[in-house]
């Protein structure tokens, strides 16, 4: 008899070591609701940062443009904003110096300069001044606004 209960006692420890299909089923279940809850969150944080991500590139780049001409180095560079294609381009003269492309899912929802075009001159002074409105691909607004007088460059979710 003594046997006999070692060996029922090692098929039991044998059974128990494995998942059961729907212990699988259930697990699986579980995950696929958690990923249908997060992944949409993390979907329009994603699409938040990289809306201010290419909102603050393009403050920088403003800014490179105002200090060039603060520094009487370079007065004769401008910004042009091409609204259809989503990108900007830093030109001097006539030369395209720079191009950059807004990340997929962000666009120009308005550019409030004339002709499209930014520039300064030697005080720092802008051409115009304005509002440059980033939107991400959920609707949301960022806003970019060029003092006059000033020049002054500043970003947020309001003007």
């Amino acid at each position: 008899m003594a046997g006999t209960e070692k060996y029922g006692s090692t098929q039991a420890v044998q059974r128990d070591r494995g998942f059961t299909l729907i212990e699988m089923v259930a697990v699986m279940a579980i995950t696929g609701l958690l990923a249908m809850v997060v992944l949409p969150v993390v979907a329009k944080s994603l699409a938040w940062w990289q809306v201010q991500t290419a909102a603050w590139q393009l403050v920088s780049d403003i800014r490179e443009v105002q200090q060039m001409a603060i520094s009487g180095e370079d007065y004769h560079r401008t910004i042009l904003f091409d609204t259809v294609n989503n990108l900007y381009r830093v030109r001097k003269d006539t030369e395209i110096v720079k191009e950059t492309k807004l990340p997929a899912g962000v666009s120009f929802a308005s550019v409030a300069f004339p002709g499209s075009k930014l520039a300064f001159n030697l005080e720092g002074v802008p051409s115009a001044s304005g509002d440059i409105v980033l939107k991400d691909r959920y609707g949301r607004y960022y806003y970019i606004t060029v003092l006059p007088v000033t020049g002054r460059v500043k970003a947020g979710k309001t003007t």
